[in-house]
Formats: C-alpha cells, sequence, structure tokens
C-alpha cells in the first residue's frame, strides 16, 4: 500500500495529466510488505507491423493485478513484459530490500484457516515469498498449488547466472 500527501504532488507536471490522473514526486509505503513492479509496453500496427510506441512501469500492492494484465495484455495492445517483487528487508533476511522477478504465483492454505487461500510469489532464482498480509510462514502453509505461471520475460540476460 502507497500512500501519498499533497504536498507531495507535482504542480510543475499537472498541465500534463489526464482528467483523472496526478503525478506525484514521492509516495511512502504504508506496510513493510512485498510490492510489485510491473513493466507493459503499449504497442500500435504501424505497415502492418506491431510497434512498441511506449512502456509503462506500475507499481502495485496486489498479486492479482500482474495476473490480470499478463492474461489479457494477449488480446490488447498493452503487452505485460515483466513484474518484479520488491521484498523488504524483515521477509527477506538480507537486511535491505531486494527485487527480483516473478515467476509463479502458488496458493496455500493456512493450518488454522483452510479455505482462505495465501498467496505465495516464486521469482526466477527459486526463492518463494508469502504475500499475504498477515498469514502464517511459507513452512507452515499447507497444499501449495500453482496458480499462474508468467510468460517468460525476453530478457537477453534470464539464463545469465543471477537468475539460475
Amino acid at each position: 500500500m502507497f500512500s501519498t500527501y499533497t504536498n507531495w504532488k507535482s504542480e510543475i507536471h499537472a498541465p500534463l495529466c489526464a482528467p483523472n490522473q496526478q503525478l506525484w514526486l514521492t509516495v511512502e509505503l504504508a506496510l513493510q510488505t512485498p510490492w510489485f513492479l510491473m513493466t507493459v509496453s503499449q504497442t500500435e500496427l504501424i505497415d502492418n507491423m506491431e510497434v512498441t510506441v511506449f512502456r509503462r512501469d506500475i507499481m502495485t500492492t496486489k498479486v492479482a493485478d500482474l495476473e490480470r494484465v499478463a492474461q489479457q495484455s494477449s488480446h490488447q495492445h498493452i503487452k505485460f513484459e515483466s513484474a518484479m517483487i520488491v521484498i523488504p528487508a524483515c521477509i527477506n533476511g538480507a537486511g535491505t530490500w531486494t527485487m527480483e522477478p516473478v515467476a509463479a504465483v502458488w496458493v496455500a492454505d493456512e493450518p488454522d484457516a483452510p479455505g482462505a487461500p495465501v498467496e505465495i510469489c516464486e521469482t526466477y532464482s527459486g526463492a518463494k515469498f508469502v504475500t499475504t498480509f498477515g498469514a502464517c510462514s511459507l513452512e507452515n502453509l499447507t497444499n501449495q498449488r500453482l496458480r499462474y505461471r508468467f510468460p517468460v520475460p525476453k530478457w537477453e540476460d534470464l539464463n545469465s547466472e543471477k537468475f539460475l
């Protein structure tokens, strides 16, 4: 979840905004939970070729938003390119925030709350992170099942050592 304050709003850029749009110079993370950075591209047909016109980077706290865009993008001129999970130090154990590309979403059950699915994101390194706020630890979850596997990004270095 992201917090905004009116004094962080960009007044200089206001004339460039659409009627329902605002630009913010600064946002605050309201909770120490994972969030996501999704990249999409907008394409247009130019001389019967699909050409990328521009890319957008979108921040969200909901893994369901990533899945929805990835699943719908093959039917539109908005193409899902990639999703990164940004993981706080209190979850990743690295001592600082880290960011990794998301490969898949799993769901599992909490032993004390069956039927209330807990979301888990798997990265290309094979690490899994619980993204449902207030859920128990990964080790205590039961009945893990794959819900969605993201298309493999077209990064040149996806198979490089940093993603294996």
